[in-house]
């Protein structure tokens, strides 16, 4: 029942995202924004560490609140999966670094999607994935769903 813009675009990295954010961010003046990236940014062509990614959503943050002070942000959280679970350890501490600032900085937020990507054993959800092993199929966006829609309803 909310207004929803998808801004995502495939292969975006953080950089990409702080490069065209007056197009896909700024011009719509949007309530709220739930940002996923990292996870191509620490697993495809120059590979950026935990510190890197958080470098540059700290730079996402501050574009943000210096054009849309009122905006909040809501990082989604690296998703573990079965074709990138070597990176897995460096995803982990990147979401770290992510979730205690958003717990020490008003109008910014984290929402923890990790978890409910995992099995019982800890391993990525295959079941979630589409045969790539990366990318999420409908089930893998009904759980998203499910953690995102309170986070909006609670905000909006």
């Amino acid at each position: 029942p909310y207004p929803v813009i998808n801004r995502g675009f495939g292969g975006s990295k953080l950089p990409d995202v702080i490069h065209y954010i007056d197009r896909i961010v700024l011009a719509y003046k949007p309530r709220l924004i739930f940002l996923y990236e990292g996870d191509n940014d620490m697993a495809s062509g120059r590979k950026h560490s935990p510190t890197e990614v958080f470098s540059n959503f700290k730079k996402f943050i501050s574009l943000v609140q210096a054009n849309l002070p009122d905006t909040l942000v809501f990082f989604i959280s690296i998703k573990p999966s079965s074709s990138r679970w070597d990176q897995w350890p460096e995803m982990k501490k990147a979401n770290r670094l992510i979730r205690d600032y958003a717990e020490h900085h008003e109008r910014v937020g984290f929402i923890d999607i990790s978890q409910a990507m995992l099995n019982a054993d800890g391993q990525p959800r295959d079941d979630l994935l589409i045969w790539d092993g990366l990318h999420m199929n409908r089930e893998g966006y009904r759980i998203w769903t499910s953690i995102i829609k309170p986070v909006i309803q609670k905000n909006y």
